[in-house]
């Protein structure tokens, strides 16, 4: 299990009343994953080389309180025959999903959230693709967060 002080990583966006909003991403991405299984991602790693069936082996404890504002990912290539399931995961379960249909490209995006995710909790991100029986896929994801 590693630890991750994410604030270190934030930048300022462009924020309403003239101010700045912190702001950081908590990336993962898959370049032409053709399992057909459920896997856990670390973040900041490839799916296709650090990826487990036991959730625990890819645990990062999150040694600071954030809220996720957004969960987006970018579907480059989907052949994909059946629904994979992208959720970003709190503590062992899963608190923010987005479901990609079969064969489908493109721009998939949560909108706004507002889920909070407390410190030193235990986080990682899923790939659930037991829906399809063959196929590839290759994106990006990543949750949008403010320090808490």
């Amino acid at each position: 299990m590693m630890g991750c002080n994410c604030l270190q990583g934030a930048f300022s966006s462009g924020g309403g009343g003239g101010g700045t909003t912190p702001l950081f991403f908590i990336p993962n991405w898959c370049d032409g994953a053709s399992s057909n299984t459920n896997l856990f991602n670390s973040f900041w790693a490839n799916v296709t080389y650090i990826s487990s069936a036991t959730e625990s082996a890819v645990d990062i404890t999150m040694t600071n309180a954030f809220t996720i504002i957004r969960h987006q990912a970018n579907l480059i290539t989907n052949t994909k025959n059946g629904t994979v399931t992208l959720s970003f995961r709190d503590d062992a379960s899963s608190i923010q999903t987005l479901s990609i249909t079969a064969s489908t490209t493109g721009q998939f995006d949560s909108g706004e959230v507002d889920i909070d995710v407390a410190a030193d909790s235990l986080c990682n991100y899923n790939r659930d693709s037991t829906g399809a029986s063959s196929g590839t896929h290759s994106y990006v994801e990543f949750v949008s967060c403010n320090p808490s």
